[in-house]
């Protein structure tokens, strides 16, 4: 939702989104920057907790000059999530850390409490990907966007070899740092089939969930990413028999016609990790 429209809030809250982000960037006009900065201040002070965990903050860039203001203005207002877009380097990366280090020091908050999503962004951000991730701790998740990464470059953003391509060597890298990676945002708000296909083409390269523009896209994207029974049934059984092919000492084995090894194990265990995951935020939303 835009900054500067702050009274979107619950509305947005309403569409089962697990996280709603409140964007300074690119949907602020400049003249409207230091508005809407002032105004998500002063909305996100007096929102309770559980309603701040479902919130971030999407800044201005590095490389924008507006970076300081924005992290000022809202390090201590409760957001312990903030979105970066277009970092191209770790410097980039590091630039930000160190302002959040600074405020949270000013503002007598203990250790790393805000953290960073990074978005992967350009042709750089995309060359960069390993580098940037690395840069600090506290980055907690990547995220890609394809409009600024495929549109200026003239390439079709619904020319999905292109698309999977970027979405496989994003998430080889957040597996590698062992952290979530998000789907960008599909503009066509009124394709819910070719959405509902991105969807089902992320999940199967392992990403965590997608960034969405309504309430209609929200409930695909929550339907696509929940595991489905006969998977989580699946994933449980393969941990169930490891337990005991493994106690007798057999490494590798057979269940269903496939063959099963401890790659197939961790695996069905994440799987049945982020189920429970899925679950606990869905009951956050319902308090």
């Amino acid at each position: 939702m835009r900054g500067d429209r702050p009274e979107a809030l619950p509305q947005a809250l309403g569409t089962g989104a697990d996280v709603v982000s409140i964007d300074l960037e690119d949907t602020v006009l400049p003249g409207n920057k230091a508005e809407a900065r002032a105004a998500v201040a002063r909305l996100v002070k007096d929102l309770p907790s559980a309603i701040l965990a479902r919130v971030l903050v999407r800044v201005n860039s590095a490389q924008s000059g507006l970076l300081r203001d924005d992290l000022e203005a809202l390090v201590g207002t409760g957001i312990t999530l903030f979105n970066l877009p277009k970092p191209e380097s770790a410097n980039h990366v590091r630039e930000a850390c160190s302002l959040l280090s600074n405020f949270e020091r000013a503002q007598g908050m203990q250790g790393m409490t805000c953290k960073m999503l990074l978005n992967v962004e350009s042709p750089s951000g995309l060359r960069r990907a390993h580098e940037i991730t690395a840069a600090s701790a506290r980055v907690v998740g990547l995220q890609i966007g394809y409009a600024d990464l495929l549109v200026p470059y003239g390439i079709d953003r619904e020319f999905e070899m292109a698309v999977d391509h970027i979405r496989m060597a994003v998430r080889l890298v957040a597996a590698e740092f062992d952290i979530p990676v998000y789907d960008g945002v599909y503009a066509g708000i009124s394709n819910d089939t070719f959405f509902r296909a991105e969807c089902m083409r992320a999940k199967r390269i392992g990403f965590t969930g997608k960034s969405c523009f309504n309430g209609d896209q929200v409930a695909i994207a929550n339907e696509v990413f929940q595991p489905t029974p006969e998977q989580l049934a699946t994933a449980q059984r393969i941990v169930d028999s490891a337990l005991k092919a493994f106690a007798e000492g057999d490494g590798i084995y057979v269940l269903d016609g496939r063959i099963v090894d401890e790659p197939f194990v961790a695996g069905a265990r994440k799987l049945l990790e982020r189920a429970k995951e899925i679950a606990q935020r869905s009951q956050s939303r319902e308090i």
